[in-house]
């Protein structure tokens, strides 16, 4: 009987299994839970480069130098992700292998990766203990696959080393520099082979050399006044040869021997180009940049004479609501041709990909399906309005669920105290229509606050009180930035501010809902904080200020900022912070990898509530405003890795579990909130945009 009991305790236990795992009665069940549904915009991030599949006609894949890799099988119409397995999401470049489709090297920020599968998912290759690594934009080409076998392959580094592999980057041997090459000239842009593949050229710095694979030798072919961006290479014999990089392109016909200067260029320098080998003469397209503008010009006769082509721009203002403001001249980045039809080219810039079906003369923005802004906050009213603040794209607005946005801040054109990055953004809890955000310019060295009293459509920029400069000693990262800001909960006129930085840096304070601000008198010991600032919704006076770094801990002021203790020293690295309505604290960082510590008595005793696996740091806090039992967190990895997680509890953290679920892989959430018209909540993530899932 008793084995009976056991056989069917296991049965029912398999059972359970079974149905969790989501097959039932031969049914097939989506196993991935949650399901995260994109509710955010695309574009208006940084895209180092774009890839043609040389077998498949219609394949594309567009890279990014914060979220990854995507996919079009239509020529761009809509991208997918394809980033399972690719521990970085710093893309420099990706090649196909030319004698097989399913083959891909991916070259990122920690080194190279490989999918046999088209980018379903990827693998990391033996980096010589991180010797082979790239840096975006400038290892444009700089892997080479051999035609006749996919791995084959050389790679030139960010550090000018060039290796080589023959089993798809497992194991490597590298290749002798060229006699005197100067420290000066150590980055490899381009590498192409011959067409015999006898040999290879490469781009080191400003100079061009040949390698020949039969006496492994270098041979100097050309030096330039600037380091050699991008070059080109006809498939001959006796093949043409294009380098980028001055403000005229060196031409040789003769593969190298002899060079000739094609007509300057009318502004900037050239900084990538290709050409288009179906016709006889060939038509040459270039990209200029100067500073962070730039744009697309070609000439038909050789170089002899330039037309510019980027002048019509179809932009996307739907689908990326900061074309509302960025819609001039911007920095680009790649240009490639399609290898089924030279009237189809692709380019991107520093804020989208575009796609032209006519040689370059008229281009349409591309980005359907691919997110690549970077978030800082996310703050939902109680009446449903969504606001993202972000990094480089400014403050947006949803009012129907994250379907469509509209750009806030900026709304229109540019400004030297208006584009820039917004940190952070709330609403007066006693009036929806007002919002306080952190801003940071391009234009200037300051920070300041943003105020609007009407929902977003208008702003004013404040920095009354504040410092004129920002801090750079003890800082998060190289200057200090106003990433932390709470309201006093029983009086919403008072805010407080949190600056990065002994220099200048500390707690602010507004008594007027914002509009004018003094540094407290009294300030935590260290200065040196991320987004771990919050007031006890219990006791008003009481403020919590989370540090990072030998300093680092929580410091408690019980008088509204005026005097500060030290009340949590055992976790030094804390990056968030959140109090319930009952007044637990809840600490979100660093201890020895992503962590949440607890303390149910204002401060006065504390404890691990979780140590989340993997490497990183606990961010992005979020209490359910409903029921203050139900929370959520996420893990990051900062540098671009791609272990981003998100984690929920029931029960005040007591258990937790992981409900990534579908969500594409990434960085992990930079904040949290809760949208109370769909019971769903939303992150915007470090990189990728805003995802929402029913909570």
């Amino acid at each position: 009987m008793a084995k009976r009991d056991e056989i069917g305790f296991f049965l029912i236990l398999f059972l359970s299994f079974f149905l969790y795992s989501g097959v039932a009665s031969g049914a097939e069940i989506e196993t991935k839970f949650p399901h995260w549904e994109f509710a955010g915009w695309y574009g208006g991030g940084f895209y180092p480069n774009v890839t043609f599949d040389p077998n498949r006609e219609g394949q594309v894949y567009l890279l990014s130098d914060v979220a990854g890799i995507w996919k079009s099988d239509n020529l761009g119409e809509k991208w997918y992700p394809c980033n399972q397995g690719l521990d970085n999401l710093i893309v420099s470049f990706l090649e196909v292998a030319p004698s097989d489709s399913n083959v891909l090297y991916a070259g990122t920020a920690k080194g190279l990766y490989l999918s046999r599968n088209q980018g379903e998912s990827w693998e990391r290759c033996v980096s010589k203990s991180g010797k082979i690594s790239f840096i975006r934009p400038d290892n444009y080409r700089s892997l080479i696959i051999s035609k006749k076998n996919p791995g084959v392959i050389f790679a030139g580094t960010k550090n000018g080393k060039i290796y080589s592999s023959s089993d798809f980057g497992f194991h490597w041997k590298s290749l002798k520099k060229p006699h005197g090459l100067s420290k000066g000239d150590m980055l490899v842009s381009v590498l192409q082979f011959d067409m015999a593949e006898k040999g290879f050229y490469a781009a080191l710095g400003n100079k061009f050399y040949y390698y020949s694979f039969e006496n492994h030798s270098w041979r100097l072919l050309k030096k330039s006044s600037q380091k050699i961006t991008d070059f080109f290479i006809t498939e001959e014999n006796l093949p043409s040869i294009y380098l980028a990089g001055e403000k005229a392109l060196y031409i040789s016909k003769d593969g190298g021997k002899g060079w000739v200067l094609s007509s300057p260029i009318l502004k900037g320098r050239i900084f990538r180009v290709a050409v288009s080998e179906n016709e006889k003469k060939g038509v040459i397209y270039i990209i200029w940049n100067k500073g962070w503008h730039g744009g697309i010009y070609v000439s038909i006769d050789g170089g002899k004479t330039w037309s510019g082509t980027s002048n019509d721009i179809k932009f996307d203002k739907e689908l990326n609501p900061t074309r509302l403001w960025a819609n001039g001249e911007d920095r680009f980045v790649s240009l490639k041709i399609n290898p089924f039809d030279s009237q189809i080219l692709f380019t991107t810039s520093a804020w989208g990909v575009f796609r032209s079906n006519d040689g370059g003369f008229h281009w349409q923005e591309k980005i359907n399906g691919a997110p690549n802004s970077v978030g800082s906050d996310i703050h939902i009213a109680s009446t449903g309005e969504i606001y993202v603040a972000t990094m480089d794209n400014g403050l947006l607005k949803s009012t129907n669920g994250g379907e469509t946005y509209q750009a806030l801040f900026p709304s229109q054109g540019y400004r030297d105290d208006i584009n820039g990055h917004i940190w952070r953004v709330i609403s007066n809890p006693q009036n929806p229509n007002i919002l306080i955000g952190t801003s940071s310019p391009w234009g200037k060295r300051i920070n300041q606050v943003i105020i609007s009293q009407d929902g977003g459509l208008n702003f004013k920029l404040v920095q009354s009180g504040l410092p004129d400069r920002r801090p750079k000693v003890n800082t998060m990262w190289k200057e200090g930035y106003p990433r932390a800001i709470a309201f006093d909960p029983k009086n919403p006129s008072t805010v407080y501010l949190g600056i990065d930085g002994d220099d200048g840096g500390g707690l602010f304070i507004s008594r007027d809902s914002g509009w004018h601000w003094q540094r407290s008198k009294g300030q935590p010991h260290s200065r040196r904080i991320y987004n771990a600032l919050a007031v006890d919704p219990k006791e008003h006076r009481r403020i919590f200020w989370g540090a990072y770094g030998e300093e680092g801990g929580l410091y408690i002021s019980e008088d509204s900022g005026k005097s500060w203790r030290k009340a949590f020293s055992q976790m030094k690295k804390i990056f968030d912070l959140e109090v319930s309505p009952e007044g637990w604290i809840y600490l979100a960082g660093d201890f020895d990898g992503p962590a949440v510590f607890i303390s149910k008595n204002a401060g006065g005793n504390w404890s691990l509530l979780k140590r989340f696996p993997g490497e990183g740091t606990a961010e992005a806090l979020f209490i359910h405003p409903e029921n203050p039992k139900k929370m959520a967190v996420s893990t990051v990895r900062w540098n671009g890795d791609a272990h981003g997680k998100i984690y929920s509890s029931p029960d005040g953290g007591e258990t937790w579990r992981d409900i990534t679920g579908d969500l594409p892989a990434g960085a992990g959430a930079a904040a949290m909130d809760y949208n109370p018209q769909d019971k769903s909540l939303y992150i915007v993530r470090y990189a990728a945009s805003v995802y929402k899932t029913k909570f």
